[in-house]
């Protein structure tokens, strides 16, 4: 063999290679995009995403599921922490599942102003496609990590809203944190007042977000359209209600 010809034979070695790590390359890519357009699937069609186990701190009576609602009205059992014990009506729960690597439980309650109902017959259609989502009286309700909302949230800035703009009593508000708006809503105490944040400018493709404890293990934010925010004491007050039902005492 000539020189010249071993040197054609690497060249075309090296080309094979490549063509071949090209080809790997892409297979891989096409197996976690295929991966990726089924996992979006499973939300828009509303079928439940497989999930594989439980988290450490929670349980639940049935299989976790994620991005599926049911109109089914059989309570299920939700155990947080384990200690506080939840029922929760099927046709109230979104997710419920664990999220690894965090320990526990993500929930996710889907309900409706002013009714507070969950989905039944005649909206499960709706539920299971994006209309659910366009819905301007939507209110969605989901667990959230932080140990105490009032503690390590609405307090530390409800302070800094009352030495900065005024007492908590006038309702004051926070303009441009974050791109958010803090609005004190005074319900006789600081403990007991709302604070909500809404997007700012205000607009519906956005939600205005209230922190709040519900019981021990059991705190939440929940989200609804900056058009209801006139509304937000009935809003509280149903949420509240809704929630603490769930609440095996």
């Amino acid at each position: 063999m000539t020189k010249a010809e071993g040197s054609n034979r690497n060249r075309i070695l090296r080309m094979i290679t490549f063509l071949l790590g090209s080809a790997v390359l892409l297979i891989a890519v096409l197996i976690l995009l295929r991966s990726a357009l089924g996992l979006h699937a499973y939300r828009v069609q509303g079928f439940p995403m497989p999930v594989k186990d439980y988290s450490s701190n929670d349980s639940m009576s049935i299989p976790g599921f994620l991005g599926s609602p049911s109109a089914d009205t059989m309570p299920v059992l939700i155990t947080l922490n384990h200690t506080t014990k939840l029922h929760i009506p099927r046709n109230y729960l979104f997710d419920a599942a664990p999220v690894n690597p965090w320990p526990d439980m993500r929930m996710t309650v889907m309900t409706t102003y002013p009714g507070f109902q969950g989905v039944d017959a005649s909206t499960m259609d709706q539920a299971k496609s994006r209309q659910w989502y366009d819905q301007g009286n939507l209110i969605t309700i989901r667990r959230n990590s932080k140990p105490s909302a009032y503690l390590d949230w609405n307090k530390p800035w409800m302070d800094k809203i009352a030495k900065e703009v005024g007492p908590l009593d006038t309702n004051p508000e926070l303009h441009n944190q974050m791109g958010s708006d803090l609005i004190v809503k005074y319900r006789g105490s600081e403990e007991r007042s709302l604070l909500i944040q809404c997007p700012s400018p205000r607009t519906d493709a956005l939600t205005c977000n209230v922190y709040a404890d519900v019981a021990p293990g059991f705190n939440v934010i929940y989200q609804f359209r900056p058009s209801l925010l006139p509304h937000w004491q009935q809003i509280d007050d149903g949420v509240m209600k809704l929630l603490n039902s769930f609440v095996e005492h």
